[in-house]
């Protein structure tokens, strides 16, 4: 596991980047030169979401699903 702290993580650009959509978590995880689970548990840490949908979105989808469930 990369010992990145927190405090250093939020310091670093390739987050903000992240942050406004502009690299994948993948991305990110290269520039910071990190396996993605580990990175991704760093950022479950800081309370960031790894998907984040527009709510209209995730009704849609939730609408599609149980519709498919009950065909």
């Amino acid at each position: 596991m990369h010992s990145i702290a927190i405090r250093e993580l939020r310091n670093n650009p390739s987050l903000q980047a992240w942050c406004n959509g502009d690299i994948s978590l993948g991305k990110m995880a290269e520039l910071l030169k990190m396996d993605k689970r580990d990175l991704r548990h760093l950022l479950s840490l800081m309370n960031l979401p790894m998907i984040d949908y527009p709510a209209d979105e995730v009704s849609a989808e939730i609408d599609f699903l149980l519709q498919d469930a009950t065909a």
